[in-house]
């Protein structure tokens, strides 16, 4: 006979051991993970009317599969190993306690350090352009600035569009959903083709109006629309390529995505110097150059990402009827999912743009050290927007694959089951999606603690001689990044509490509430009050703004700690939060 609840704990958490219930009889399948006995866990097995074991201090050896793993445990099993007689050191067993399992650190860091360099090499592209291009005057200049600004806003469109399609892709790729991954990939790629090919539109025959938005210097208008007339060719090339990218990485492929933008940044420098110059015998084009450059480069790009994908026949690659197998229910549970994160995205952009203005209101001394700082502040968050980013994916993977195993329970054959208490459900904040969330939470401000106070606080007061600036200029700029030095700390928390952990939980709503809410309610009026009506010094206005990151902390940590931010993306809306259980369902588990 097998006992309901055991059935209920058994396929919630992953099966490492098995013993057998004293008095009836039913496998009991222990976890060997963190945070597995909780109040609510315990509660259960109150409930469950079959006497259960004590958790043995040490067990027997594990089925093959897992053996030679760490199996790290509960208070009670904080000692118990893989290998029998194996025991953990106090202070290792004290750390395990406080940190959780750990062991999914490898996994992220392999995922993360590719897709921080891909950020690291765009913002190298961007710094290489303005140099090359700045070699022929401040007109071109402000005319590939304009361009590149159109090009801004169509990356911040299709970033929440990849993001928002990763949610899907991750969790599907976690249950081994080839076909869940596929389907939502080509919902992503439509849509992000469809805004594409609208900049496309307005930037080959409306390049002036658009320019015009953004200046009325009439010589710069009159280069940008040669640049953005041909750079705009390129849009939809770009789109196709980060929809495969974000595909790749939600099935744990970061690498491919970074060779291609290093394959297309190379062409692009070398494309840049042969074209804007007229090197190897080819005629000097100036700002046209650089666009066709720009072009090329972008399409090689996605040749080399497509060609790879296809050759290797990998879950992404998908054919046309594969992409486009989706219907109106599908996509109205992807649109209620992904809107939130590009609404995140053109929102916290536009936000983030205002302080900007009051910097630039403030004085050109202030706009010009605020710039200084940011820039280096960018680089040194490029490893965390990489572990952010890696974060949603490995909680999306593990939150499918976990309702993959509990859908096999649902559909294997049971004996006699004897019916589950009222009230038993299952119950997020035992998943080790959580465990992992809760262990990010610890150990992220403590990464963050020692970069800012021991590495980025330091050098803050050699780093404005990099740049030929006043010495008003410089003071500033030590100023401002020894204020962000403080302020990393929340910043790289909340980067990964709403693009790591929320996204990859699907709680796209949440963190589209906190993230915007405490930036326009909160970070943009502090930064017109205490830069330009109470005219505080240029560090204290920047401490000011970064109150908004501590209403995030609080609220996001809240949310992470109560397991309400995991959600099954992989079943149908309607069956994702009903918290009783069908009758007929014996394992307790909301069908």
């Amino acid at each position: 006979m097998d006992c309901g609840i055991c059935q209920s704990l058994m396929f919630r958490f992953r099966a490492v051991e098995r013993q057998t219930c004293l008095a009836g009889g039913c496998r009991v399948l222990r976890f060997a993970q963190s945070h597995v006995h909780t109040a609510a866990t315990r509660a259960r097995r109150a409930a469950c009317p079959v006497a259960h074991p004590a958790t043995p201090r040490r067990g027997p050896r594990p089925c093959s599969r897992r053996r030679g793993r760490s199996m790290v445990g509960t208070p009670a099993m904080s000692a118990f190993r893989s290998v029998p007689g194996e025991t953990l050191l106090p202070h290792d067993t004290a750390r395990r306690r406080f940190f959780g399992d750990l062991s999914f650190v490898p996994r992220l860091v392999a995922l993360a350090l590719p897709i921080a360099g891909q950020h690291l090499l765009m913002t190298t592209l961007n710094l290489t352009d303005t140099l090359m291009v700045g070699q022929l005057g401040e007109v071109q200049i402000g005319a590939i600035a304009l361009g590149n600004q159109v090009f801004f806003l169509l990356m911040l469109f299709l970033f929440g569009v990849g993001s928002g399609g990763a949610v899907f892709s991750s969790q599907y790729w976690g249950r081994r959903d080839v076909a869940g991954v596929r389907r939502s990939m080509g919902l992503s790629l439509a849509l992000g083709s469809g805004g594409a090919l609208v900049f496309t539109v307005g930037g080959v025959f409306f390049p002036g109006l658009i320019l015009s938005v953004f200046t009325r210097d009439p010589a710069v208008i009159a280069e940008g629309i040669g640049y953005l007339r041909i750079v705009a060719l390129s849009y939809v090339f770009t789109s196709i390529s980060m929809g495969y990218a974000h595909a790749l990485r939600s099935v744990g492929d970061t690498r491919l995505p970074l060779y291609a933008t290093a394959v297309s940044i190379t062409l692009n420098i070398a494309g840049n110097y042969v074209l804007i110059f007229g090197a190897l015998g080819f005629p000097a084009l100036g700002v046209r150059g650089a666009a066709i450059a720009t072009a090329l480069a972008r399409l090689v790009e996605l040749i080399v990402i497509l060609s790879v994908v296809y050759h290797r026949k990998g879950p992404v690659a998908a054919s046309l009827r594969e992409l486009v197998r989706f219907d109106r229910a599908f996509a109205a549970r992807y649109f209620h999912r992904a809107l939130p994160v590009i609404f995140n995205e053109v929102f916290w952009s536009v936000g983030y743009t205002m302080y900007t203005v009051v910097f630039g209101r403030m004085g050109t001394s202030y706009l010009a050290a605020y710039t200084i700082s940011d820039t280096v502040g960018r680089l040194a968050l490029v490893f965390f927007i990489g572990t952010a980013n890696a974060s949603a994916i490995l909680i999306g993977n593990r939150i499918g694959e976990d309702a993959g195993i509990e859908a096999e329970s649902l559909r294997a054959p049971r004996d006699e089951t004897p019916a589950v208490p009222p009230g038993i459900a299952r119950d997020p904040r035992d998943s080790i999606a959580q465990g992992i969330a809760l262990s990010l939470l610890k150990i992220l401000p403590l990464i963050a603690l020692v970069l800012g106070a021991i590495i980025f606080f330091p050098v803050a007061s050699w780093v404005p001689y990099l740049f030929a600036v006043s010495d008003d200029v410089r003071w500033m700029v030590t100023l401002l990044m020894r204020a962000f030095a403080f302020v990393m700390i929340f910043k790289i928390f909340n980067m990964h509490i709403i693009v790591g952990i929320l996204r990859g939980g699907g709680d796209t709503h949440y963190s589209l509430a906190i993230d915007v809410s405490f930036l326009w309610l909160v970070g943009v009026p502090m930064a017109f009050l205490t830069g330009l009506v109470l005219g505080l010094p240029v560090h204290l206005v920047y401490l000011c703004i970064g109150v908004e990151e501590l209403g995030k902390m609080v609220l996001g940590a809240n949310r992470i700690v109560s397991g309400r931010w995991i959600n099954d993306l992989t079943e149908p809306v309607e069956a994702l939060h009903d918290p009783v259980p069908d009758a007929s369902d014996a394992t307790g588990f909301p069908l």
